[in-house]
């Protein structure tokens, strides 16, 4: 019991027996002469109170009603310093009839600044005092933030002049309490605050200056982001805190200084993204590049050689050089901030040496014994949380660097980052299934299990999408079973993601209702960040479904996962926000289809679902109705927002849903009764020749060819759609075979052959000599026949003639093709070209020239040969089956021409992985001797042949040569330079380094003035008439040469509006029909072998060449004609 000393007795006892008000009021006084200081503690102070009574003091607060020649606040300043006096204990500031009185204490405060209250200035500092104190307690913020308390503080603080200092210290402690829960969705008192702080910060120049960064600090960390940021663009506070951070880092301060400044630097960057440090026109990157080396600079200082503990003492200064250190990063990735090879040099040391002081960090508490484990606080966790999402984030762009300590550190990531993830599934379940809980009262139970906050799995993601292409990391998360995890993350992100409405009751049902309420922004931001968690986990199992092919074909997981995706796939709209969530769903569940097919069975009708919805998603993608003008293939308008991230899905769909069509041949059923075949047929009929892009172009008739062979009757269905002529346009050489195979059957054979196979003949055609063994088969029910006579084979189809020259077989033949009383070309005696040809324009091996591509120097049939060869060592040297190596060389042909080069690896690396994943896991290990047999048989059956190498020689004594190639820079190059091809032209052109590409005229007038000649005078040579040959005449140069790759092309001259002026069988011809020279071409130096570069042109930096087939003309489809080529 504690002492009461007497003094304290005797005023509560009059207090108590005080009659009135007035004998109160009086006594009042008496205790202020007879209780001393010493005798005040908080057990007197209680006594004393409940002796005066909250009620006589609330009515001498709202007393209006004082004596004459007494001041009007008399009685308020009386309840005030009664108040003031004991409010600082605990127990009377949280009392009910204390917080009754808030709003009084805020309404004085608030007309501090109006004339009335100059004489009563002591007014306002006790009710400050009053409210400082209740603020200082938990149930006293909490009412302070139910009565407004947050937004009137901030009127005072921007409007008011006196004390405002103590309502910003009463501000700053409650939104630190709250959160953004303090604010409301109104910025304009929050910005109004910023401003006039900031302003502050930015003018003044004294220590006050780092208080306040402290305040801004509280203020912004506090705040709705998302509001703020949109709202912030007209506000001047981001300039001035700028400004200010800049004066601050770029002086000489000490740590005391230096932390609050990085902690606002923080939260700036948190708040209004990375961009916010480019705030200086003249020098945008010099403050981004301090702010990134400080941060990583105070992370070592802080982690390096210190104890755990000793780290935890400053643990909020690290956490906030990590913020800026991962928006940072993800900032760099995106390549949109221009930095100079030392400045990038630089910025990586840093980073670098800062996440080795992570690692090391994180290796240390991975190794200690699991009771300390146990031991470690809250705080402690959150702290390790950090540092494991600041390095996610690192590992999500770099994963070469410390990789072995790395995969040490690996287990007790996904460790932490299970944990996390469950914690905070179930605390958000609970928050879920909780009835009743007011918004204030979850707010409150933030401090009940910090970790429940932080789903580090979720944060990790990205960087497990990386991981799980390494083998050795990819193995550590499937022996820690992280698979099983990642499927548990897609279905609850799935339940957020996916906003299923409320059921109605049935008494709701029928009603006429008004608009659908709109979600809530947190809500919808939880969506969205759900649908970007989903598709990185899909990008996970595709991965793993890619690499561990075995292992998804016999796991019950992934069939489960499976079922998963039919069952929801069909649930989502493919459209707006869900589109690229939608893509990524549907193509994991091809991959897995494919895997799985063995599992499936055709009487599962979530399976027709899905199928159906990943066909609708596939074939939505392209169309020509929205082109300008409605015969080119474009992207759809509502994928083209989203077609950087769809891009490489569609294709990847196209060539899963093929193999999907070869293992499960009745899905082809969908395909045809969907109409997607024949909209395919139907659209590409509208696409003018030459416009389809070579992968489009190869994943549709990949596609048309499986399907063709899963389904006999889809022949009938694509022939009733004209599919022949779009063979014919598009060039789709593999799909037209099968077609003809298949149709050849039907045609009408004269003079009793029609069992008899028809027998290979040789087709004269402008001098070129072409074995035909299927000639023709019947187009848009145009009629044909085939007349077999003696040695002879005559074709006729409106008008067209073909013979042969049975007198002199020698003797080009003539070709007469009437079209509209137009005689395109006799080619018996070739006509002269008038004028003297000083320039020569060719094209050799998809390399346009003004020469035009590699295939023009270079027998295809010799290029075939490598591929067989490379087949036969594969089989000899490293013991393939022949079916294995021939297995393996198509699947790196296929990838390789879809995907000829990828930016983001070097040629050499980018072809090992094409490589590594064509022999399988089973070859693997043989990539790189493969890879390098591949390249040596490539360059040898390229090099140029003897004759051609005279020709080239002879044509140069007389002739300006130029060489034009399209295709990606690197590959060309590296032809260029293993081909010796420098010292036989005077300029070589690459698409890649140039705006325009074949056939683009601009790109052959380029040519004409860097060699200095007119266009009329110089002759384009090529083998293709989309590209090379119509380019040539968009660009009016003298004269076109056509030297057609092979007999399958020479139908698409009769089709077509591009006539070349002249048609070969051998570039060793050209000499037939040039001009004979009149003198020798006199070089001067500085033309000599003017070359068109990238940086790429520094062969160090080359290694992987395209296809000849695909890399030249990438913008059309020439490269059909040699789809058989492995060069």
């Amino acid at each position: 019991m504690v002492d009461v000393p007497e003094p304290v007795k005797k005023c509560a006892a009059i207090l108590k027996a005080a009659g009135s008000d007035t004998e109160k009021f009086a006594a009042l006084f008496m205790v202020t002469k007879l209780v001393k200081g010493a005798d005040c503690n908080a057990h007197s102070k209680k006594i004393l109170f409940e002796a005066i009574g909250f009620k006589f003091l609330k009515k001498l607060l709202l007393s209006n009603d004082v004596p004459e020649d007494c001041p009007p606040l008399v009685y308020k300043s009386v309840a005030l310093s009664v108040l003031s006096s004991f409010c600082s204990e605990p127990e009377l500031a949280t009392h009910p009839e204390m917080l009754a009185n808030i709003p009084v204490f805020l309404e004085i405060v608030q007309q501090a600044d109006d004339d009335d209250l100059d004489d009563n200035l002591i007014v306002i500092s006790e009710s400050y005092e009053c409210l400082s104190n209740i603020a200082a307690h938990v149930p006293g913020q909490k009412a302070l933030l139910e009565v407004g308390a947050v937004s009137k503080m901030s009127e005072i603080y921007s409007q008011q002049s006196f004390q405002t200092d103590e309502a910003l210290n009463i501000l700053v402690t409650l939104v630190n309490r709250f959160g953004p829960n303090a604010w409301g969705k109104d910025p304009k008192p929050f910005h109004a605050l910023v401003s006039k702080i900031a302003l502050d910060f930015e003018t003044d120049h004294s220590e006050r200056k780092f208080e306040l960064c402290g305040i801004l600090h509280a203020l912004l960390s506090s705040c709705i982001k998302d509001i703020i940021y949109e709202t912030s663009s007209d506000e001047t506070w981001p300039i001035s805190i700028y400004k200010g951070l800049t004066d601050v880092l770029t002086s000489k301060i000490g740590k005391t200084q230096r932390d609050p400044a990085l902690k606002l630097a923080s939260v700036m960057v948190d708040v209004l993204g990375i961009e916010w440090c480019f705030k200086d026109e003249e020098k945008p990157k010099q403050f981004f590049l301090l702010l990134v080396q400080l941060c990583s600079i105070e992370v070592r200082m802080q982690l390096e050689d210190r104890s755990f503990d000793q780290i935890m003492v400053n643990a909020d200064l690290v956490t906030a050089c990590f913020m800026v250190l991962e928006l940072s990063i993800a900032y760099v990735a995106t390549d949109t901030l221009e930095l100079e090879q030392k400045e990038k040099q630089q910025l990586y040391t840093a980073l670098k040496g800062a996440f080795t002081a992570v690692i090391n960090v994180l290796s240390k508490v991975s190794t200690q014994p699991p009771k300390k484990h146990e031991v470690l606080g809250a705080k402690d966790k959150v702290f390790i949380c950090a540092m494991v999402r600041v390095l996610g984030a690192w590992l999500a762009q770099e994963t070469s660097a410390m990789k072995g300590a790395v995969l040490n550190l690996l287990p007790f990531m996904l460790a932490l980052a299970n944990e996390t993830f469950y914690a905070y599934r179930a605390r958000r379940l609970a928050e879920k299934n909780k009835s009743g809980a007011s918004q204030l009262d979850s707010a409150m139970e933030t401090e009940v299990d910090p970790l429940s906050h932080v789903d580090v799995l979720r944060l990790l993601l990205p960087a497990m999408c990386h991981l799980t292409v390494d083998e050795k990391s990819r193995k550590i998360m499937l022996e820690a079973k992280e698979e099983e995890v990642l499927y548990e993350c897609l279905v609850h992100h799935w339940s957020i993601a996916h906003y299923v409405k409320p059921v109605v009751p049935k008494s709701e049902r029928g009603k006429v209702k008004g608009p659908e309420p709109e979600l809530e922004p947190k809500v919808l931001e939880e969506m969205k960040d759900s649908r970007t968690a989903m598709v990185s986990i899909c990008n996970i199992f595709m991965n793993i479904t890619v690499l561990e092919a075995k292992l998804v074909e016999e796991s019950t997981l992934f069939a489960t996962l499976l079922k998963f995706l039919f069952n929801n796939v069909p649930e989502l709209k493919n459209s707006g926000e869900n589109i690229v969530l939608h893509s990524n769903m549907a193509i994991l569940g091809l991959l897995l289809l494919k895997q799985q097919s063995k599992r499936v069975k055709k009487n599962d009708f979530s399976i027709c679902r899905f199928i159906q919805s990943t066909i609708r998603f596939l074939w939505d993608a392209y169309n020509v109705d929205e082109s300008n003008d409605s015969t080119t293939l474009v992207v759809a308008m509502s994928y083209k927002k989203y077609w950087i991230e769809l891009m490489e899905l569609w294709f990847l769909g196209m060539q899963t849903m093929s193999a999907v069509l070869t293992l499960i041949p009745w899905i082809s059923e969908f395909a045809i009764e969907s109409g997607w075949a024949q909209g395919i047929i139907d659209t590409l009929l509208k696409v003018k020749m030459g416009s389809l892009p070579p992968n489009t172009k190869s994943a549709y008739e990949d596609f048309l060819c499986h399907l063709v062979e899963a389904n006999n009757s889809v022949t009938q269905v694509l022939k009733e759609r004209n599919a022949l002529t779009v063979c014919r346009t598009h060039r789709f050489m593999e799909l037209g075979k099968l077609e003809y195979r298949l149709l050849f059957s039907t045609l009408s054979l004269e003079a009793g052959a029609r069992s008899q196979s028809i027998e290979d003949d040789e087709l004269s055609y402008n001098g070129v000599y072409h074995p035909y063994k299927i000639l023709y088969t019947s187009y848009n029910a145009t009629t044909a026949y085939i007349s077999l006579t003696t040695g002879t084979l005559r074709q006729r189809m409106n008008g067209h003639r073909f013979g042969t020259n049975h007198n002199n077989p020698d003797k080009p033949v003539a070709l007469t093709a009437q079209t509209h009383n137009a005689m395109v070309l006799e080619l018996c005696e070739p006509s002269p070209i008038v004028a003297p040809l000083p320039s020569f324009i060719g094209s050799v091996n998809g390399m346009a020239y003004l020469y035009a591509t590699n295939n023009v120097i270079v027998s295809k049939c010799l290029i075939n040969g490598h591929l067989l060869q490379l087949v036969d060592i594969l089989c000899e040297q490293y013991h393939l089956t022949h079916g294995e190596a021939l297995i393996a060389t198509q699947t790196f042909l296929r990838h390789f021409r879809l995907c000829p080069d990828n930016e983001e690896l070097s040629l050499d690396k980018w072809r090992l992985l094409l490589w590594t994943r064509a022999l399988g896991e089973k070859y693997a290990n043989l990539a790189g001797d493969v890879y390098r047999r591949w390249l040596q048989l490539r360059y040898h059956y390229l090099a140029l042949s003897p004759e051609v190498l005279s020709l080239l020689a002879k044509l140069r004594s007389h002739y300006l040569l130029a060489l034009i190639t399209n295709g990606p820079s690197r590959a060309q190059w590296e032809k260029v330079h293993y081909l010796n091809l420098r010292c036989h032209f005077d300029l070589i052109l690459v698409s890649g380094d140039l705006p325009w590409e074949k056939p683009h005229s601009a790109i052959f007038l380029e040519a004409c003035h860097f060699l200095g000649v007119e266009p009329a005078n110089c002759l384009m040579v090529g083998d293709k008439l989309e590209t090379d040959v119509q380019g040539g005449m968009a660009a009016g140069l003298g004269g076109t040469v056509w030297i057609p790759l092979s007999s399958s092309v020479l139908p698409n001259l009769l089709q077509s509006d591009t006539h070349p002026t002249f048609t070969l069988k051998s570039v060793t011809d050209l000499p037939r029909i040039l001009p004979s020279p009149v003198k020798p071409v006199v070089r001067t130096k500085s033309r000599d072998l003017q070359v068109f570069t990238s940086l790429v042109q520094n062969l160090n930096l080359l290694s992987l060449p395209d296809l000849d087939d695909c890399n030249s003309n990438s913008s059309h489809s020439s490269h059909c004609s040699t789809s058989s080529d492995g060069s």
